[in-house]
């Protein structure tokens, strides 16, 4: 399976109707395809994905304090961080 590693873009219009104001969320290589949200539903979706985004850097940040702490110990020790194996011919 192969996967790609392209950043997708995406556009924001505000769409002003006579009765209404909404935003429009469009994805690039997706033609005809948009979600139309109301001022709320944009409000809410923002605040989602910021929340979403900061739960994926405290996660990335506890991991790498963890990989730092446990590396700091094994300095500590005066054991190599990487072992050799030896070899069988």
């Amino acid at each position: 399976m192969q996967q790609a590693n392209q950043a997708q873009s995406f556009g924001l219009i505000i769409q002003e109707g006579e009765e209404e104001v909404s935003v429009k969320l469009t994805l690039e290589g997706f033609k005809d395809v948009a979600l139309c949200l109301s001022v709320q539903q944009a409000r809410a979706f923002a605040s989602d994905l910021i929340q979403l985004a900061h739960r994926i850097e405290v996660k990335r940040s506890l991991k790498m304090a963890k990989i730092k702490a446990t590396q700091s110990t094994v300095e500590r020790a005066g054991m190599p961080l990487i072992l050799s194996v030896s070899q069988q011919a």
